[in-house]
Formats: C-alpha cells, sequence, structure tokens
C-alpha cells in the first residue's frame, strides 16, 4: 500500500510515520512545508529508507499536491499537516488553515475520480482534528460525543471546525470517501518545547518554579501519541467513509496529578539534590477549585475495532520524559530556532 502523509514532520506526523516505517512495510509519501514547527531530526532515520520519501512543498500552492498524488499514486492520504500561526487569533490564520485543507481536498477528489472503480473503492482520505472544535465543556455532565454541538471558542478552533465541515460536504456531495479524527491532549516524544509537558520537563530541570493555576483540579485524558498513531493507521485503513470519530484514553488525570507524576518520575530517572515536587507552588484558588471532569467519548471507535488505547499515564510519560533525556540534539535543534526563542519570549509560561 502506498501512504501520502500531510505533515508528517510535526509532533503527530512523525509519530505515525514511524509507526508506518516500523509496524508495516507501507510506502510512505510525507509531504510537509518544513516550518519552525517541525523538527527534520524527527525522521532522519528513514532519509535513506527506499520506503519514505519526504517533499518539502506549501500546501497552500495546488499544483505540488496534484503532481505528487499524479506520481505517487496513493492509496490512502492522511491529512495531519496544520497551519501553526504567530498570531492564531488572526484572519490570515484562518484563511490559511482553509486554503490548505481546500486545496487538498480538491486535488484528492480529482485524483479520485480517475481512479479504476475498484481503486475508487478502496481508497481512502482521513483528515485529523482535534477537540477544541468542541469548546471548553469541563462541567458538562455528558461525555461528547460525534453528535456533539460544534463550539469553537477562538479563531484557530473555529478553522480546525471548518476544516471538517469541508470534508463532510465534499463526502456528501460527491461521495469522495473521506473520514475525520478528533483526538484529546496529545502528548509524547517529539512535542514541541512549548506544549505544556516540555515545558514543565524544562522548568523542573532548570530549577523554575512550577504554578498550578485554578483549573489544574479538571481531568481530562491523557492520550499517548503512539497509541494515536495506531488509531490513526486503523481509521485509514478500515474506518467508515462520511464518518468521524473521537480518539481518546480511558486514563483521565488532572493537572495537578500528572505534573506531580512527571516531579516524581524525575526523582527516579534524573534526581537532583532536591526531589523536584519541592518545584510545584499552589494559591489559594487551586487548593479550594471544585473538580470538574472533561469526558470525550471513544466509545465509536471502541465499538467498531474492539480497541482503546490504553497506555497508562504512568507508561506513557516515563517513555516520554527518557525520550527527550536521550535524544538532546533534538531538543538543542528546536532551541536553536528563532521560532521557539520567539515564541516563548511572547508567551512565557508560568503556570499549568
Amino acid at each position: 500500500m502506498k501512504i501520502l502523509v500531510t505533515g508528517g514532520s510535526g509532533f503527530i506526523g512523525s509519530a505515525f510515520v514511524h509507526f508506518l516505517m516500523q509496524k508495516t512495510k507501507h510506502q510512505v509519501l510525507n509531504l510537509d512545508k518544513l516550518t519552525s514547527t517541525a523538527n527534520p531530526l524527527s525522521l532522519q532515520a528513514f532519509q535513506y529508507t527506499q520506503r519514505y520519501r519526504l517533499i518539502k512543498t506549501d500546501l497552500s500552492d495546488q499544483d505540488p499536491i496534484q503532481q505528487a498524488l499524479s506520481q505517487f499514486q496513493p492509496d490512502r492520504v492522511i491529512h495531519l499537516a496544520a497551519h501553526q500561526p504567530s498570531r492564531p487569533t488572526s484572519r490570515q490564520s484562518y484563511e490559511d488553515q482553509q486554503r490548505i485543507t481546500l486545496n487538498l481536498l480538491d486535488s484528492c477528489h480529482q485524483y479520485w475520480q480517475e481512479l479504476p472503480l475498484q481503486q475508487q473503492q478502496d481508497f481512502r482520505c482521513l483528515q485529523m482534528s482535534y477537540d477544541q472544535v468542541f469548546g471548553n465543556n469541563f462541567l458538562t455532565t455528558q461525555a461528547l460525543n460525534e453528535n456533539s454541538e460544534i463550539a469553537p471558542e477562538s479563531l484557530y478552533s473555529a478553522s480546525k471546525a471548518a476544516m471538517d465541515e469541508l470534508a463532510r460536504t465534499y463526502h456528501r456531495q460527491t461521495g469522495f470517501p473521506c473520514l475525520l479524527a478528533n483526538a484529546s491532549n496529545i502528548y509524547g516524544p517529539r512535542q514541541l518545547l512549548d506544549a505544556p509537558l516540555p515545558q514543565l520537563l524544562i522548568r523542573c530541570l532548570t530549577n523554575q518554579p512550577i504554578q498550578l493555576k485554578p483549573g489544574s483540579e479538571h481531568k481530562k485524558s491523557w492520550l499517548f501519541v503512539e497509541d494515536l498513531a495506531a488509531a490513526l493507521f486503523l481509521l485509514a485503513t478500515q474506518g467508515r467513509p462520511g464518518e468521524s470519530y473521537h480518539l481518546s484514553s480511558q486514563c483521565h488525570h488532572s493537572t495537578r496529578e500528572a505534573v506531580t507524576l512527571l516531579c516524581r518520575l524525575l526523582d527516579e530517572i534524573q534526581p537532583a539534590e532536591t526531589s523536584y515536587l519541592n518545584q510545584i507552588e499552589f494559591d489559594e484558588a487551586t487548593l479550594d477549585a471544585q473538580e470538574a471532569i472533561y469526558l470525550f467519548d471513544p466509545q465509536k471507535f471502541a465499538q467498531e475495532f474492539q480497541w482503546l488505547p490504553d497506555t497508562s499515564l504512568e507508561t506513557g510519560m516515563r517513555t516520554t520524559l527518557n525520550w527527550y533525556l536521550d535524544h538532546p540534539q533534538w531538543v538543542e535543534y528546536l532551541l536553536s530556532k528563532e521560532h521557539f526563542s520567539s515564541r516563548k519570549k511572547k508567551k512565557e509560561i508560568k503556570g499549568v
């Protein structure tokens, strides 16, 4: 099988490419703009592998997409590319996100129409989305499922919701075999350093305080990125066209619990003079906060595939911490990038 992946050099994309290269024998073509959010070291192990090829391209230009489809002739397309704006609330970021997705869907639709009938029936296009399109429903008493109301709370999440509607519309109007995956709270190796978990690790190792903000008692699922990669592969190969699937784990923990676990694991893996737990700071609002839970229901996926992501937070976090500690060159590459240093100055994370 030939699988075309967009955004394969990013956090989720590189995890998915690693899964394909390590668990399957499929051919992989990665279309990636290689912006400052991508780290070329993430897929360096496959650069001389015949089954893997990277094409640096901008998906806002439709011609390279059409050319790649024509030459590679994929059986599956996995759309993981996401525009990462410096100003996520800007109109430009919204329009860029839509242009990328519309170009890909339109190109894939044209490609699909020209395939022989059997290949048309087998073809799938899987589009990745996130739970942000449903808003921050921490106080709801019902789990969010595939039929829940869309309620984005920012232009960026609204652009994601619009991407989802574009895919649904292509299927409804033309029968184009695309499907959607919405995932919740993903963590794991190769995540950008300004994401919450890598930031926590940096603060621990540089002896900075970790201030727990109000809301840190709220529980949510923690989805290990390697579990997500396996789930995406199941959807790409066996998912039903026109359907959407929620992906989350059954591991529900608060941010406070996750921070405490991280510090305890670091005490074990790389002990300092005093426990990393001493760096955690609480305020009265945090201590008095009422516990709530954010439920993102994956039962549809579980029933169809008889499987749910099952990596515990401790196992996933231990793997993640060991990966970052064992790959200092990967970390140093991102620290040297203007992208990370400038974003860190604009958005210094003082608490979680």
